[in-house]
């Protein structure tokens, strides 16, 4: 089912394990984040993360989950949720470099 105040339309579904998020930004090339609660949509990616990632940042994302490719994307919206931020993150439709 479509998760409530998601920017992606459509089914959504969890992958196991974390991520990893690495800046491709110019300002902030490398910095890393870790990617917790992983959700799946058809155009991307929602996951939980302690670091403030601001929408419109280039990344890679390396996934644990065996049969996971890395991707390129950028972030379309961060919010605070308690703890941790909720980013999404849409995905380009070419393989990471």
């Amino acid at each position: 089912a479509p998760i409530a105040g998601s920017p992606f339309t459509g089914e959504s579904w969890e992958i196991p394990g974390c991520a990893t998020t690495f800046r491709l930004d110019a300002e902030d090339f490398g910095a890393m984040s870790h990617l917790t609660d992983l959700r799946f949509a058809e155009d991307g990616l929602l996951a939980s993360t302690v670091d403030w990632i601001d929408p419109g940042a280039q990344v890679s994302l390396g996934f644990e989950a065996s049969g996971q490719v890395a991707r390129r994307g950028e972030v379309i919206a961060c919010r605070r949720d308690g703890e941790v931020h909720r980013i999404a993150i849409r995905f380009e439709h070419r393989l990471a470099a």
